[in-house]
């Protein structure tokens, strides 16, 4: 029986997230639709654009994010009928 393929599963096989039985069928499958074989194209080339970028966060914004991490306290609450957590910063 022959697999439909999903973007999804364009993008586990960019990824290397196949397993190797479904790569055979895949690969068969992009040497047929040459739609899939373009989309596979556009997530390989954002992969390297993502994999070629620099851009990193400067020291003060990873210490407020961590600050904020750390300030996070879970409460339950007294008053709703089911168990909730609140957050409260």
């Amino acid at each position: 029986m022959h697999k439909l393929f999903t973007s999804e599963d364009v993008i586990r096989f960019a990824y290397d997230e196949m397993p190797e039985e479904e790569v055979v069928e895949f690969r068969q499958e992009l040497l047929e639709c040459p739609e899939m074989a373009a989309e596979l194209r556009i997530i390989n080339e954002a992969k390297r654009l993502i994999d070629n970028t620099s851009e990193t966060p400067s020291n003060g914004v990873v210490r407020r994010i961590l600050n904020y991490s750390k300030a996070l306290k879970f409460y339950p609450s007294k008053s709703a009928p089911k168990p909730i957590e609140i957050v409260l910063n």
